[in-house]
């Protein structure tokens, strides 16, 4: 897997715990912003259009990778609509040499401007972006599933 991926779920998870939907939601914002200003995504995902709005399985990897690595730890949550698994930075030695000084705030700025959303609200965020529209997504609906997002439209 990309170790600049995993900088970057590891710089994501720096100061709040968050679940895989988050992070992917909030992957996603930050590479199409990333795609944007700096002409070019930090991670690898290849974001597809899901059920639930932008995703790419390889998440899931990444996860298991930076846990093997003793990175990153996870734990189960309990809410009124069940378990949720959340995952947390597990050490104060993070490298994050892979990303560039101008990467590094771009995440910065969108994870401040994004500061205290959770899954829901970034997924109805992440609906909005042209990406999604441009394939007439909609929340719930079954509009070009599977379809790769294109990050230029």
């Amino acid at each position: 897997m990309c170790q600049k991926t995993k900088q970057l779920l590891c710089f994501i998870l720096q100061d709040e715990p968050r679940d895989v939907t988050s992070l992917i939601k909030l992957s996603y914002l930050i590479d199409l912003a990333a795609f944007r200003k700096l002409e070019h995504k930090i991670s690898e995902f290849e974001y597809i259009r899901y059920n639930y709005g932008p995703f790419d399985q390889k998440v899931y990897t990444n996860l298991n990778d930076l846990q093997k690595e003793g990175k990153v730890v996870s734990f189960s949550h309990y809410t009124n609509y069940g378990e949720n698994v959340l995952f947390k930075i597990n050490t104060d030695e993070q490298n994050f040499d892979l990303l560039s000084e101008d990467e590094r705030k771009l995440i910065k700025e969108m994870l401040d401007s994004l500061q205290g959303y959770g899954a829901r609200m970034l997924t109805d965020i992440a609906y909005q972006t042209s990406p999604m529209k441009a394939l007439g997504a909609t929340l719930g609906g079954n509009e070009h599933l599977g379809e790769v997002l294109n990050l230029a439209a």
